[in-house]
């Protein structure tokens, strides 16, 4: 949170997926339970040139999703892919040719890359 306000940013956390695991509802919990100025949820469903714009615009991204990675990365926005499908490792891993920006998280492969 000091880096944010040294650069005069946010912490915006984006739900992914708002039908079969209710994303917006965790964003809403981790945003009520921080209460901070500088972290911002967005729980709306978008279209995907508004999620593009927000990733577009951001200082870095975390992501689970495939589609948010390979967004951020069009624009030149670095983005920590949290991968928990081969297919990080071999899209942004091995075909972008960049390894360092994927970080395993499945349970039966928990391993930095």
């Amino acid at each position: 949170m000091q880096k944010c306000e040294e650069l005069d940013k946010k912490v915006v956390l984006l739900a992914h997926v708002l039908r079969w695991t209710d994303d917006g509802r965790f964003v809403k919990e981790i945003v009520s339970q921080l209460d901070n100025n500088r972290i911002e949820g967005i729980n709306d469903v978008l279209l995907p040139f508004q999620a593009r714009a927000i990733l577009g615009s951001s200082y870095f991204v975390v992501t689970q999703s495939m589609d948010g990675a390979i967004s951020s990365l069009q624009r030149g926005v670095p983005a920590i892919c949290l991968s928990y499908s081969v297919k990080f490792w071999e899209v942004i891993g091995e075909y972008l040719g960049l390894p360092e920006l994927v970080v395993e998280i499945r349970k039966d492969r928990l391993r930095r890359t």
